[in-house]
């Protein structure tokens, strides 16, 4: 299989995210696709915003993608470790309001602000961060004894970017043919965890997070509260 194949078919993986949006967050409506959150902001409040960041580059920009340099199958330490610096790179001094980033701005995807059955796992207004799958008790530690909530966003670089605007190019009638990632894309997220560094201790000085969450794991009430994610210095 030549390597140009072998990208492909990695990225058309990831493609499937398109079919997801298109059968299930179809909405009409260009302020709903584009909506940064699906929480109405307390009265009152003046801490951070998440705000949607959609300006969808037109053209694959130039750029340097530094894992391309090796073959993730004979080199997987060096391959991944360049994908987390460049991921890594200007987004925490932009304390990951990726559209702030000095470097190379990164964007996120688009009609992720929605609410299936009365279940609000859509973007919360702080940090943009999405309801992910729970973790079991002992999923995350041997000691952790209560199931726990979790929650997540993630950025695309200007490739995958590009691929999201040719896609809700005319956002009535999105175009899921053209969900196809170029070689240079990639998406990077941000897992966090409401466990403890008592539930898992390594999670002790990890980053963290106020996020709009749910107020338990079985809630569909959210407040503001400390989220905490990994750490990643390095591999």
């Amino acid at each position: 299989m030549n390597k140009a194949y072998s990208n492909e078919r990695r990225y058309q993986g990831i493609s499937v995210a398109f079919l997801f949006l298109l059968f299930f967050n179809i909405n009409p409506c260009r302020a709903q696709i584009y909506a940064s959150s699906l929480d109405k902001i307390p009265a009152g409040w003046n801490g951070q915003v998440f705000t949607l960041s959609h300006n969808y580059p037109t053209a694959v920009p130039n750029d340097h993608y530094p894992w391309l340099a090796y073959d993730f199958k004979t080199q997987p330490k060096q391959y991944m470790q360049a994908v987390l610096s460049y991921f890594i790179e200007g987004n925490n001094e932009a304390n990951w309001v990726v559209q702030n980033n000095r470097v190379r701005t990164w964007y996120h995807a688009p009609s992720m602000a929605w609410q299936p059955a009365n279940r609000p796992f859509g973007r919360e207004f702080i940090h943009g961060l999405t309801r992910e799958r729970n973790s079991a008790a002992k999923e995350l530690w041997p000691t952790q004894t209560k199931t726990i909530q979790n929650w997540a966003v993630g950025f695309y670089n200007a490739p995958g970017a590009y691929t999201f605007g040719r896609v809700w190019a005319d956002t009535l009638q999105p175009d899921v043919k053209k969900g196809i990632f170029p070689e240079a894309a990639m998406s990077g997220k941000l897992l966090f965890t409401a466990a403890t560094e008592q539930d898992a201790p390594y999670l002790k000085n990890a980053l963290e997070w106020d996020a709009n969450i749910n107020e338990d794991v079985s809630s569909t009430i959210r407040k503001p509260k400390k989220y905490i994610c990994c750490n990643w210095t390095s591999l």
